[in-house]
């Protein structure tokens, strides 16, 4: 018990600058199947319903994707209802402070030189926040689709003008090919 604690306190020193985040489907290294199919729900009830309550989810039930959208989503404050309905912006909960200032910097700095989204997800893992993967294949396209009007989304292809489902799942396998 002393041990634990101790090691939490130096956890919490080193990456001081990470989000505490409670979600054990995606706060992980990798991803299982059933939790990779959640995450794709999700994204897909994002990209769909972000303007509705709850994305869409039906109430009294728990899904793994509405689970990932609660407590990545509504609780953090990054989903809230405003008076003209439901927005999505920066999260209220002071833990992504640091998370979303990184990810802010990250898109100012592509305005002046391409940047790949794989730099994105290597600048997420490392210190100080130093997140799973698991999270980051989640947080990174929420992040691209809250602030899909800021940034322009090329591929091999070229200009991609809209961020569906299929871009989403290219973008997770080959990140480098994306910028």
């Amino acid at each position: 018990l002393d041990l634990n604690r101790c090691l939490s306190s130096i956890v919490e020193r080193v990456y001081d600058q990470a989000p505490s985040f409670h979600n054990e489907l995606i706060n992980r290294h990798r991803l299982p199947p059933s939790v990779v199919t959640a995450r794709n729900n999700l994204l897909d009830a994002l990209i769909a319903k972000w303007d509705t309550e709850d994305l869409g989810f039906p109430e009294g039930k728990f899904p793994a994707e509405k689970t990932i959208y609660l407590t990545l989503l509504k609780y953090t404050g990054i989903h809230k209802k405003r008076s003209d309905g439901w927005s999505l912006g920066k999260p209220s909960d002071e833990s992504f402070h640091s998370l979303w200032a990184r990810c802010e910097a990250f898109l100012a700095g592509a305005k002046s030189t391409r940047k790949s989204v794989a730099d994105l997800f290597a600048l997420l893992v490392a210190r100080p926040l130093k997140l799973k993967q698991g999270l980051v294949e989640v947080w990174v396209p929420v992040y691209l689709f809250i602030k899909r009007e800021d940034y322009a989304l090329f591929g091999e292809q070229g200009y991609i003008p809209h961020l569906t489902g299929d871009v989403i799942n290219l973008i997770l396998k080959n990140p480098d090919r994306f910028w």
